[in-house]
């Protein structure tokens, strides 16, 4: 997500959260459609917000475990004692 995308989101739950706090000033328009699709719209943009990060994670792990950088990471970690089994998955055997 861009940083101008965020900032709408950060925006989008400003309002939600004004709306929330001030029930009793704005009356009816907590019940209103437009409320519902307010909150509609900001679960939404949470869960591809949500996805988008989890796909750039995707992407750059597979960046990291490309062949030739995990040779790089065998050879450093060469004289590391591993105490944590799910680390050792992640080294590569030797060629």
């Amino acid at each position: 997500m861009k940083a101008s995308q965020k900032e709408r989101v950060n925006a989008l739950h400003r309002v939600q959260y004004f709306l929330d706090q001030h029930g009793d000033a704005v009356g009816p328009v907590n019940q209103s459609r437009t409320r519902f699709a307010l909150d509609d719209v900001v679960k939404q943009l949470g869960a591809r917000a949500a996805d988008q990060l989890m796909k750039h994670r995707a992407a750059r792990l597979t960046i990291l475990l490309r062949p030739h950088r995990v040779r790089g990471l065998r050879l450093a970690s060469s004289g590391v004692r591993w105490s944590v089994p799910e680390v050792r998955v992640l080294v590569a055997a030797a060629p």
